[in-house]
């Protein structure tokens, strides 16, 4: 709560000071909007030399808002940006793309020159624990493909305490928690939905993939973390889901 206002009387501080002149700048690109609060905006503009004549460029997509309370449209500087929406999948092919739209109601359009892909492999578990074995599989079917380590993402819709994947114990594997800052070269970093905004891999299994507590016609209850877990994948993509 009181990192925001700590930043910006920081930055007050040193725009006093000349010697640190050159921490201010003339442009400001703020990435991933969706996931600031109000307070963390207003710190961050005082970044700009000039907040009047400083150029400012706001990227955030909407369906990736994972965060609960926080509310960077309620910004008043907010609608005086030039708001940049992402409005088109350019990481992923159509058939993963299509497939989110029927997991989770989220549809989003592709580049006319996107490619088609293989289609979504589904696989089924009947209990959490099931999914190591399923996974063990996974792995041995991609290797036979020539498929290396280090271009497979394991993501877990849920953190590393309560994903079935918790207790991994296998050389092969990496639990990261502190997104691209904590992967390793070398092994399959198995990640949280919640640490891997910006990342992607060739290969992405999605993990715990619970059953909907809505109804069979509604959107999935976890749609955002479906969405931004497999839209990670660049070309293939495997889900393990309820049975």
């Amino acid at each position: 709560e009181v990192l925001p206002a700590g930043f910006a009387r920081a930055l007050d501080e040193l725009r006093c000071n000349k010697k640190f002149a050159n921490r201010y700048f003339d442009a400001v690109i703020i990435d991933e909007g969706q996931d600031l609060r109000s307070d963390w905006l207003d710190a961050a503009l005082k970044l700009c030399n000039n907040p009047k004549a400083s150029v400012i460029r706001f990227f955030y997509d909407p369906r990736q808002k994972l965060y609960e309370g926080r509310d960077y449209k309620a910004n008043r500087k907010f609608q005086e940006m030039p708001v940049i929406v992402l409005s088109k999948g350019f990481r992923s092919t159509k058939n993963i793309l299509e497939w989110v739209r029927v997991a989770t109601g989220i549809e989003v359009d592709s580049y006319d020159n996107t490619p088609a892909g293989d289609k979504v492999d589904v696989k089924y578990y009947r209990n959490p624990e099931e999914q190591i074995e399923m996974l063990d599989k996974c792995i041995a079917s991609l290797q036979k493909r020539k498929v290396a380590l280090s271009d497979i993402l394991v993501v877990s819709l849920r953190s590393s305490r309560s994903s079935a994947l918790k207790n991994l114990d296998d050389t092969r594997f990496h639990w990261s928690s502190t997104g691209d800052k904590g992967l390793t070269d070398g092994r399959i970093n198995v990640v949280s939905a919640y640490r891997i905004k910006g990342l992607d891999a060739k290969v992405v299994i999605l993990t715990d993939v619970m059953r909907s507590s809505k109804g069979p016609c509604e959107p999935h209850h976890m749609a955002e973390q479906i969405f931004v877990g497999a839209t990670r994948a660049k070309s293939k993509l495997i889900v393990f889901r309820e049975k």
